[in-house]
């Protein structure tokens, strides 16, 4: 009995076909409205060599020895890229790790840095194979102030009694921006006299 679920797992891992979800696949085919599949189940002709749709749903296999005439995800990234210059919509679906959903959840810039020659520490020499690395870069964003908000802040210069500040945002509140203006505008030339009086006065 051990040995027949042994053989019935490993079948299932080694099986070459692997079918999206629907709940995945439904609303993306719904935003996207897929026209084409370059790797259909079952696979009747290489993807790579056939012309694309306007907008494809890919996926592709992730082993080399499951696809046709060996063209792996690498493969088709290519293709995609070059279907992408020619005005074609693309959706990839390939294997991650899992810490790069994450970085890519929490919105994470993303740039590729190609292949790093890191330098070993011990001989000082270059890694005689590198491989491609990408940089992840978690920055926080810039506060977004609103015109309103702005306003507010630029009563804050020369509005000094409550009774003018509510003045002020009753007319912002019924859009009377001409007459807010104005009286904004009254307000700061009166701070700008009471200036020069104290000015005046410390001379004196």
């Amino acid at each position: 009995m051990k040995k027949k679920k042994q053989t019935k797992k490993k079948n299932l891992i080694d099986s070459r076909f692997w079918l999206i979800p629907q709940d995945i696949y439904g609303p993306l085919n719904k935003e996207f409205k897929f026209d084409f599949d370059p790797c259909p189940y079952p696979f009747v002709r290489d993807g790579i060599e056939i012309d694309w749709g306007k907008s494809n749903w890919v996926n592709p296999p992730f082993r080399t020895k499951d696809s046709i005439n060996g063209h792996g995800p690498t493969a088709f990234v290519r293709k995609a890229i070059e279907e992408f210059k020619k005005g074609k919509t693309s959706v990839l679906i390939l294997p991650v790790q899992s810490y790069v959903n994450l970085l890519l959840e929490a919105g994470a810039e993303l740039r590729p840095c190609g292949r790093v020659k890191w330098i070993s520490a011990t001989t000082g020499k270059p890694y005689p194979t590198p491989s491609n690395n990408a940089l992840f870069i978690l920055k926080p964003k810039k506060e977004v102030r609103n015109s309103s908000t702005l306003k507010k802040e630029k009563m804050k210069e020369y509005i000094i009694t409550q009774e003018q500040r509510d003045e002020v945002l009753h007319l912002m509140k019924n859009r009377s921006l001409l007459a807010v203006r104005n009286l904004l505008n009254h307000l700061k030339e009166n701070e700008k006299e009471k200036e020069e009086k104290i000015k005046h006065n410390t001379k004196e």
